[in-house]
């Protein structure tokens, strides 16, 4: 199996995912009544939570990290193009 190199879509979409099954935890198991007459069990679940909710924290840490060693969009976009000799706008 070929392995993918890592770009932007893969951080949205492992925020998503995170962010999701979180969710459906809380949603759908806190409240159910097996769950909430078994304290050891919701215990273990709601640890799960925190945990994810931890990891969807670290992995915003690092992307945010990693957005202040990039440049700025009006850098990047102000140095794509040039003027040319003519006046006109040339590709760089």
């Amino acid at each position: 199996m070929k392995k993918n190199k890592i770009n932007e879509g893969h951080y949205v979409e492992a925020f998503d995912r995170l962010h999701l099954i979180t969710d459906m935890m809380d949603r759908h198991l806190m409240d159910h009544p097996v769950i909430r007459k078994n304290k050891e069990v919701k215990k273990l679940i709601k640890f799960s939570i925190i945990n994810l909710m931890e990891a969807y924290q670290r992995l915003g840490n690092y992307e945010y990290e990693k957005e202040i060693e990039r440049p700025s969009i009006s850098e990047v976009v102000s140095g794509r193009r040039k003027k040319s000799k003519d006046g006109g706008l040339d590709r760089c």
